[in-house]
């Protein structure tokens, strides 16, 4: 189960019936589980969060909902938009390459 819910992401998609919500919601868990592996990152990070090293935050409790940094939120839509909407390969990749930049500022490991 997603920390960002279903209802956000309707929200933000603009969906306004049920027909949808399981691949939705399966698209969500995708999108949030993609965030964490890029960012190398155990949980999101919180709102107000300075820290780049999540081990370094004095507050252990994991973020919750609307507690979710604003900026890792948005690049969890961009991902979950990605793959409900875009028209081709082209769009996909432009929108994921946003969704990247809004990740970038929280990611622990760079690697070689």
């Amino acid at each position: 189960m997603s920390t960002v819910t279903l209802a956000e992401l309707k929200a933000y998609l603009d969906v306004t019936t049920s027909d949808n919500d399981a691949m939705l919601q399966q698209l969500l868990d995708g999108a949030e589980d993609e965030a964490l592996m890029y960012m190398d990152r155990p949980a999101l990070p919180r709102r107000g969060d300075t820290e780049v090293d999540e081990a370094d935050s004095n507050d252990t409790e994991p973020a919750t909902g609307s507690n979710v940094a604003p900026s890792v939120r948005a690049g969890i839509f961009l991902l979950a938009q990605a793959m409900f909407e875009a028209k081709d390969a082209a769009e996909m990749v432009l929108i994921r390459k946003a969704a990247e930049t809004k990740f970038t500022p929280y990611r622990n490991q760079w690697g070689v």
